[in-house]
Parts: C-alpha cells; structure tokens; sequence
C-alpha cells in the first residue's frame, strides 16, 4: 500500500475505510479539526482510492506571475514551457 498523504484542508492523517459487504473502501480524514471531513469516491481498488487521495491540484499564479516578470529573458522563455505543459497535464 502506498503512503496516505496528510489531509489538504486540516494537515491531520487520513485513514482507509474498507465496507467489506459491498467490495469497497475510500479514503477519508476523521481528523478532529477538520470542518470539512473530505472522503475519496469508493472505489474497489484501494491503490486507486489512494492515488486519488494524493493527488493534488497546482496552483500556478506564482509561477505566472513569475513569468510575467521574466518573459522576455531567457529563462521567461523556459518557464513559459514549463507553465504551458502542466496546463496540458
């Protein structure tokens, strides 16, 4: 089993959640500060409940606001590369 990353809203551990009558388990956060108890769609592979656990999306304003700054340099042009291929995923 692959390591569960630490909940994005709380920073508390999440758990896997098998229901063994119906085949399947999802991943969610108990954590006791947790306003927003965040939980996986089940699933019946637990390795794809945790790959969607920990995956997470990438905030890119930083870097493009980066860019902005450096666009007409060299490394803005690397950078651009950089942006434009993790928008295509």
């Amino acid at each position: 089993m692959s390591e569960l990353r630490l909940c994005p809203f709380c920073g508390g551990e999440a758990q896997i959640q098998h229901d063994r009558q119906c085949g399947v388990c999802r991943v969610i956060c108990f954590g006791d500060t947790c306003n927003v108890v965040p939980a996986t769609f089940e699933v019946e592979k637990e390795s794809e409940a945790v790959r969607f656990w920990n995956t997470r999306t990438i905030d890119l304003k930083p870097l493009e606001e980066l860019y902005e700054r450096w666009k007409a340099s060299p490394f803005g042009h690397e950078l651009g590369k950089v942006i434009r291929q993790m928008k295509e995923g």
